[in-house]
């Protein structure tokens, strides 16, 4: 009797893991089928699942990349545009929505598992996330993953020392892990380091790879059904075929066009903001920024940023899990900046500071420092790419793809 309630159970241990494994396979053909399609789409799933990103790291003609709310915005230049019929062989899987920083692409992309060794992919860095004491808890909830956050935790790719320093990154968000107390444990054994934490930590490893392992498969389980659903749709439904044109892109053409399109879209004010920008938002709180800061305080700003520390776990991560990255890095709006009341000599200090951080990395950097004075570079005081910003990251991010980067 014994012997045949063991064979019973190993039939069921063996079918569930059949199902599985069948499941799985069904779910990445089906995203592989439709990951062309969607690459230029901009939704929540895409950002907070895995199973889409895993799936454009499988693709030769697709280009990750991680920014921020400058990826939502819509722009003629944008890569997504640019790039759509692939006119030079690939185009760009935008990844991020605003308050999208680097602690959490590091909990992205370390989620994204095997598929991403050996891959390439763009990082967009924005200079405000550097003059913050630290991403704000409402920021970094709205980007917040437990998927990410528990495939971090418990990756095999990453060195301890990143997990560690992740970990003490997470915990100063604490509401974000009210909802899964074995992660805040784990972290928690992670962040002290101590050798009866570190005993800890590698007893709960594989009940965490387990967990983890079902949180992939309901996330499988909401993309198919996302799929599904925008396929079903009747106004514009999904289809997996794209438009692939072969054409030769005339930087020499496309920069002097988009700036003169971006002058003609900044002519209400001296910053160069965009006309609607400025009049439904920025000139009232430009007006009462005038001369209201001063050098030592924007550098004492960029000394305290716990966003240096994100960066460089970022990149120590990436270099882990061998990822090939470039870093761009949008400019200070330079004339925004002299209008507070801070020199264009303590700009300098934001550029140092990001190769000082990257360059035990070796990555690529482009930081667009010879344009910190280019008004039309930015659509807005923030770190809002315009038209010609786009041309230039587009010829960056074509360079990279062709490993024509310098």
């Amino acid at each position: 009797m014994k012997s045949y309630r063991l064979a019973a159970a190993l039939l069921v241990i063996l079918l569930l893991l059949t199902s599985t494994v069948g499941g799985i396979t069904y779910a990445r053909r089906t995203e592989d089928r439709y990951i062309h399609a969607l690459a230029p789409q901009m939704f929540s799933l895409k950002n907070q699942g895995t199973a889409l990103q895993a799936s454009a790291f499988r693709q030769p003609d697709l280009l990750p990349i991680y920014g921020s709310s400058e990826l939502n915005i819509a722009n003629p230049y944008h890569a997504s545009t640019l790039f759509q019929t692939y006119p030079t062989g690939f185009t760009v899987f935008p990844v991020g929505k605003a308050g999208t920083t680097d602690l959490i692409m590091l909990q992205d992309m370390a989620a994204v598992g095997p598929d991403i060794k050996g891959k390439k992919v763009a990082i967009s860095l924005s200079p405000p996330w550097f003059f913050n004491a630290m991403a704000g808890a409402d920021s970094y909830a709205g980007n917040f993953s437990l998927l990410h956050a528990n495939a971090l935790a418990y990756s095999t790719q990453v060195s301890f020392a990143v997990k560690q320093g992740a970990a003490r990154r997470m915990l100063q968000y604490p509401k974000t892990l009210e909802g899964d107390p074995a992660l805040k444990f784990a972290l928690e054994r992670l962040a002290d380091g101590s050798l009866l934490s570190r005993a800890a930590y590698y007893l709960m490893l594989p009940l965490g790879k387990l967990w983890t392992l079902v949180l992939r498969l309901q996330d499988h389980w909401d993309t198919l059904s996302l799929i599904r659903k925008m396929s079903q749709d009747k106004k514009q439904p999904l289809r997996p075929e794209v438009t692939r044109q072969a054409a030769v892109l005339d930087w020499g053409t496309l920069i002097p066009k988009s700036i003169e399109e971006q002058r003609q879209h900044a002519t209400n004010n001296p910053l160069g903001v965009d006309d609607q920008a400025w009049l439904k938002t920025f000139r009232d709180q430009v007006a009462k920024q005038k001369n209201t800061r001063n050098d030592a305080q924007f550098l004492r700003s960029l000394g305290q940023a716990a966003e240096w520390i994100d960066l460089d776990l970022l990149l120590h991560g990436l270099k882990d899990m061998g990822v090939q990255v470039l870093v761009l890095s949008m400019p200070l709006q330079g004339t925004y900046h002299q209008y507070t009341g801070v020199s264009e000599q303590a700009h300098q200090a934001y550029y140092d500071k990001l190769r000082q951080v990257t360059q035990p990395y070796g990555v690529p950097v482009m930081d667009f420092r010879d344009h910190d004075m280019d008004k039309y570079f930015l659509i807005d005081p923030g770190a809002h790419v315009s038209r010609e910003g786009w041309v230039y990251y587009d010829q960056a991010l074509e360079a990279f793809y062709h490993d024509a980067q310098k």
